[in-house]
């Protein structure tokens, strides 16, 4: 039992790590849309930002289907690639692109990734200790 209830929260953790991984790449595409006839540039920044955040939710997607079956011992690397994958795009957009596009979001911005890593985090317990 404790198990199965350890296996339905890291599937929720997945899950929450996916609606934020597509929220934030829709936050970020809606709003280089709106500033694009200003900068041409950011539509593209936006689309390689989309697709990473687009990777990083296929990642977690794949992992809740296929992760046990793929690799049994190992899918906490892949929530952690996929919590690296939210946070690089964060910072980029958050520092290095001009205009910030999250310069405002970024203090609890950094809590984005927190539910997947925290899935990894469940997932290494569970191998390691099982």
């Amino acid at each position: 039992m404790k198990n199965k209830s350890l296996s339905a929260l890291i599937t929720f953790l997945r899950i929450l790590g996916i609606i934020n991984s597509i929220s934030l790449a829709a936050y970020i595409l809606l709003t280089s849309y709106l500033i694009s006839p200003f900068k041409a540039d950011i539509i593209k920044q936006a689309y390689v930002g989309t697709a990473t955040l687009a990777a990083s939710s296929m990642i977690l997607i794949i992992n809740i289907f296929a992760g046990s079956r793929i690799y049994p011992k190992k899918a906490w690397i892949a929530d952690i690639f996929a919590a690296v994958l939210i946070l690089a795009v964060l910072i980029y957009f958050s520092f290095i692109v001009q205009p910030e596009v999250l310069k405002w979001f970024m203090p609890l911005g950094l809590l984005l990734p927190i539910p997947v890593l925290l899935s990894a985090a469940f997932d290494f317990i569970r191998k390691t200790c099982s």
